[in-house]
């Protein structure tokens, strides 16, 4: 039992330093390689996250969600100190503007924000990865203002092909990891849409399936594949020693523990429609520009 012990401390502390290991270069980003306009955010707005207003043209499902979400808790959901699977996909699915295929920037990025609050109920080896994609999130953020300023529109209003096609513009969509833009990091950020679609298929359809099963499936075909073969390799093995909850501690989570079966798939399976519809929305985007696999 000692050597399991040891091997899963191992794996765990492999996977925090590692997970997602080709952004490590951005923490040790020298002054020259940021931008003029980024040196003005402070550290406060880089660090913590605090979703931004929506735009004001937000209809009525997603006025109701927030007013649902704040009656959670004091707080409110949206500061991540309690979990709403319900708020996360809504915001995602009405950041969707289906008559012109854009994603709004805002909307997406606050459900973003809420994943990693999901993460911390899949176990440590997932956990692990949290900081990565809060830094993601505040990295687009930062390039949403300066998109908003370049254009002289108001930031709330902006999409996520807007603020891509900046880079684009500039040509900076291949700019590697040191150079902290927006494209690369949106790209990652879908991914996780990829991951939360096929978690939430997989808790509707195998009934029979432990949650620690279900996460490294859903890890080996999803996530796992797109990082780096030593970040996956890592992972694959801390998710088989690390200790994962009961299925039934991450329903609670998801506050389905007080329905029965048949309702938890109606609603599991909402879910994934309403995050498999932005994802699939962006890659078809993404591709038309060539821009699915920057690396």
């Amino acid at each position: 039992m000692d050597y399991v012990k040891e091997w899963l401390n191992y794996g765990i502390e492999l996977v925090q330093e590692t997970f997602f290991a080709e952004e490590e270069a951005e923490e040790k980003e020298t002054a020259d390689v940021s931008s003029t306009k980024e040196k003005r955010v402070s550290k406060t707005e880089k660090v913590a996250i605090k979703p931004q207003e929506s735009v004001s043209s937000k209809d009525e499902d997603i006025v109701e969600a927030e007013a649902e979400a704040e009656t959670e808790t004091e707080t409110g959901t949206r500061t991540g100190e309690e979990f709403s699977a319900e708020f996360l996909t809504k915001l995602l699915e009405n950041s969707l503007d289906k008559e012109v295929k854009t994603v709004n920037a805002t909307m997406f990025l606050d459900a973003c924000v809420m994943v990693p609050k999901l993460f911390e109920g899949l176990g440590s080896a997932l956990k692990s990865g949290n900081g990565k994609l809060v830094e993601k999130v505040n990295i687009v953020r930062t390039r949403q203002r300066e998109t908003a300023r370049d254009l002289n529109v108001d930031g709330s209003a902006l999409s996520l092909q807007d603020i891509i096609d900046r880079d684009i513009r500039n040509k900076l969509t291949h700019s590697g990891k040191k150079a902290k833009q927006a494209t690369r990091n949106i790209i990652r950020l879908v991914w996780f849409l990829d991951f939360i679609t096929m978690l939430f298929e997989s808790l509707a359809d195998k009934q029979e399936a432990s949650l620690k099963a279900i996460v490294q499936d859903c890890w080996a075909n999803t996530l796992g594949p797109r990082n780096k073969w030593m970040v996956n390799k890592a992972t694959t093995q801390a998710l088989k020693v690390a200790p994962i909850p009961a299925k039934e501690s991450f329903l609670k989570l998801l506050g389905l523990n007080d329905k029965c079966i048949d309702d938890q798939i109606v609603t599991l399976h909402g879910w994934a429609q309403r995050s498999d519809t932005v994802a699939k929305e962006m890659w078809t985007w993404l591709k038309s520009k060539d821009l699915e696999s920057v690396p």
